[in-house]
């Protein structure tokens, strides 16, 4: 249920911005991801940390992709 927990927040956070906000803002929405899972799961004794790096390796794949599609 941790997984499930976790991928519903990242989409329905990552859903409502933009692609260049995701980019532009990512210390504000791994700051609101973080803080809605710990509240979800603050009384099951869980906390949540970020890890960095799988986010700039999905940035890099992510502008690859839109710069070959795109232009």
């Amino acid at each position: 249920s941790i997984k499930q927990l976790a991928s519903s927040t990242l989409r329905a956070t990552l859903g409502t911005k933009e692609l260049t906000q995701i980019f532009t803002e990512k210390d504000a929405i791994s700051t609101e991801i973080l803080t809605t899972l710990d509240t979800a799961t603050e009384s099951w004794g869980i906390k949540y940390e970020l890890d960095r790096e799988p986010l700039q390796s999905c940035k890099n794949k992510i502008m690859k992709i839109f710069k070959t599609d795109i232009f």
